[in-house]
């Protein structure tokens, strides 16, 4: 999930370098995306610490 944070970004950059504006769904996919990674990344820690 952490790496594909980066789509969105490459997409809109992309597009934005072609002189096409990005839709209105690349920043909200990206917003998303990001809330899941991070969702993801705090409960993998708080797994590690009661395994720990």
């Amino acid at each position: 999930m952490t790496i594909t944070v980066a789509l969105p970004i490459f997409d809109m950059s992309v597009l934005s370098l072609g002189g096409v504006t990005p839709p209105l769904f690349h920043p909200i996919a990206l917003a998303l995306i990001a809330v899941t990674a991070a969702l993801l990344w705090r409960r993998a820690a708080a797994t590690e610490k009661e395994t720990s």
